[in-house]
């Protein structure tokens, strides 16, 4: 990962498989999931782990780039 572009490709590839990722969950709740309650938790869990997923591994690849890499 000490390649620069091999960094940035991985960072838009995490973005967009954790954007994908969430949009699927949020289908399969809205189609199963008939307590409107419910439904709402899930969905705003489902968004957190989403972003905390992209966030931790983001910076991941960014401490290995900038650091040197896997050592």
């Amino acid at each position: 990962i000490t390649v620069p572009t091999n960094a940035v490709l991985m960072v838009l590839f995490v973005g967009a498989a954790t954007y994908h990722l969430a949009g699927h969950l949020r289908e399969v709740v809205e189609d199963y999931i008939s307590h409107e309650g419910a439904k709402i938790g899930i969905l705003l869990a489902i968004k957190l782990g989403a972003v905390l997923l992209a966030v931790s591994t983001i910076y991941n690849i960014l401490f290995m780039s900038f650091s040197g890499g896997v050592q």
